[in-house]
């Protein structure tokens, strides 16, 4: 009996590649599970997995056995909330516990993000589950790291569109709820392209991944040939460690106004989140700047970020990030951007209040607007931030700041031509003329080599600004700045001196 296009053109070069990658192909039909309506777990691989990552469990009373019925505790409920807790307590983070033998509770690990090669790797095709009506779930890949599924692949001969792809998955979610409690990555595939989201992502909505020229070229040289898009999409999302550190640094529960969404990553965002944290975990550590344009989830980029540079696997012991926006609004969007997203992010409103917050070695998150760093004394309630260059024409008087020789100043100007007419009754162009200076001391705020700060859209007339700062007040910290305007080589200059 000859195979559909479907199946010979997509789905078995699929599973052949994804072995080459380094997973165990496993036919569906050889998949025992007690319960078909539940998300399908193989057991043995779990188990085995476990005793490795955990080998005190050998000796803990009820062991692996209770991990498993606390796993599946986490996922007893509807499936956003089901998938939110999974992702959490077990994947981003070891919040469950079983007691030793001497009766201490300690925390089950149930992937190692920091190895892919201590976990186990699965491809299922043609799996056949159920649901309580009895309905039939028949996927076509499913991908399993350390027993448990975590991606699903809807296959499409090349003739046909993706969007019946995403359909499919779509429905089965409605259908087959259950089946998709651990699952973080769905994906609609055929030879020429390849779509990727979240459960409950709508399809217009599902993601391409483009690679750069030497990740395609890395992929070619695995493959021995020219890689289509199918085996690039693949070698993307599920090459083994890129998997990992997608459904381990790169997942986003975001909650507004009550609803809750879950989201993946852009490969912009992946790409520059990975190449930051590259370069700061470096051996010669280097700041940097990331060109985001506007509209394209810059706050969630800063935000996974963050929150990666905080993630014990990353290696960074413990370290402090501030976030510095040049405007009020600003620091609120990612302030609430970092809320949102489960960050619990402290909002630093002057000098004296972030000098408190570092005097303890304990890391965290803090956001504050760069103005906070030019006060000499915490702010009253009247006190006023300096408002922003750009609309200074707006107003009669402004503050710049300004570097002369070593030193920086707050220089109070007023507008001599401020709503004034020519002769013509055309506004007369700004003229400004300096009021008054203020010297800006800058004060140690902490010396911790582990301390980056993220500055948000920083205009270019702040970056000499920004580089003292960071030299004076944080010297020893690191320094990646976002903008959504393109610099000039000079500008790149002077923040990676920082």
């Amino acid at each position: 009996m000859s195979q559909s296009p479907e199946k010979a053109g997509v789905e078995l070069p699929a599973i052949n590649w994804l072995i080459k990658l380094g997973y165990t192909h496993l036919p569906g039909n050889q998949v025992q599970v007690e319960h078909r309506h539940l998300a399908p777990v193989l057991v043995n691989v779990l188990q085995s997995r476990l005793l490795i990552l955990n080998p005190w469990l050998a000796n803990a009373p009820g062991g692996v056995s209770t991990a498993l019925i606390e796993l599946r505790k986490r996922v007893n409920d509807e499936l956003l909330p089901a998938n939110r807790a999974f992702w959490e307590q077990v994947v981003h983070r070891s919040d469950i516990q079983v007691k030793d033998v001497e009766g201490k509770p300690h925390s089950v690990r149930f992937f190692d993000a920091s190895d892919a090669a201590n976990n186990d790797f699965h491809v299922v095709d043609q799996y056949v589950g159920r649901n309580a009506d009895g309905d039939i779930f028949r996927p076509d890949i499913l991908l399993f790291v350390n027993g448990l599924p975590l991606a699903i692949i809807e296959c499409k001969a090349s003739h046909h569109r993706l969007d019946e792809a995403l359909g499919q998955l779509d429905g089965y979610q409605s259908t087959f709820s259950t089946q998709f409690v651990f699952n973080q990555v769905c994906v609609g595939l055929n030879r020429r392209e390849g779509l990727y989201g979240a459960i409950f992502t709508r399809p217009a909505y599902y993601a391409r991944y483009r690679l750069q020229t030497q990740e395609t070229a890395a992929v070619a040289a695995i493959l021995g040939d020219a890689p289509s898009e199918q085996e690039r999409v693949l070698w993307a999302l599920f090459e083994p460690g890129r998997f990992l550190q997608l459904i381990t640094h790169f997942v986003l529960f975001e909650t507004r106004d009550g609803k809750t969404v879950k989201k993946l990553p852009r490969y912009q965002q992946w790409r520059a989140v990975r190449k930051a944290v590259d370069r700061l975990c470096a051996p010669k550590p280097m700041g940097g700047v990331v060109w985001h344009t506007q509209g394209s989830g810059k706050s969630l980029t800063m935000a996974l970020l963050a929150r990666m540079l905080r993630a014990d696997s990353t290696g960074l012991n413990n370290p402090t990030v501030l976030v510095l926006t040049d405007r009020k609004d600003l620091d609120k969007q990612i302030l609430d951007t970092f809320h949102a997203t489960g960050i619990n992010a402290i909002q630093a409103v002057s000098v004296d209040g972030l000098l408190k917050m570092l005097s303890n070695d304990y890391g965290s998150v803090f956001t504050s607007t760069v103005q906070k760093f030019q006060e000499n004394e915490q702010p009253s309630e009247q006190s006023t931030e300096i408002p922003d260059e750009e609309d200074d024409a707006l107003h009669a008087t402004r503050h710049r700041r300004i570097r002369e020789e070593k030193d920086f100043f707050i220089v109070h100007e007023r507008n001599v031509c401020h709503r004034q007419l020519d002769e013509n009754g055309v506004l007369l162009k700004d003229k400004w003329e300096e009021i008054s200076r203020e010297k800006v001391h800058f004060r140690v705020l902490s010396t911790k080599a582990n301390f980056y700060v993220l500055v948000d859209e920083a205009h270019r007339s702040q970056y000499d600004f920004l580089a003292a700062f960071m030299r004076a007040s944080l010297p020893n910290a690191k320094f990646i700045a976002f903008t959504g305007t393109p610099l000039l080589q000079e500008d790149k200059h002077t923040l990676g001196k920082v």
